[in-house]
């Protein structure tokens, strides 16, 4: 049976504000990913490709400056 003194207080990180480049290149990522959906639903799959790539580029930029920051991509955002 445990004890009173065996209950632990939740640990709550708080957040703050989220660089501003970072905000910039997921709002890019989001819209290419949206603009790439649309293409694939309308069968443009060249354009799609090439949306894709663009997608995949800006994908490793957001990784890297993440990197860069000592964070995780695997954990962003961080808690």
């Amino acid at each position: 049976m445990p004890h009173d003194d065996s209950k632990q207080k939740e640990f709550v990180r708080e957040r703050g504000p989220v660089p501003e480049d970072i905000v910039e290149l997921e709002t890019r990522v989001k819209s290419i990913r949206a603009r790439l959906e649309d293409t694939i639903f309308n069968h443009d799959f060249k354009k799609a490709h090439t949306l894709s790539d663009e997608e995949g580029t800006e994908r490793d930029k957001l990784a890297l400056f993440i990197a860069n920051m000592g964070w995780q991509t695997g954990f962003w955002p961080p808690d």
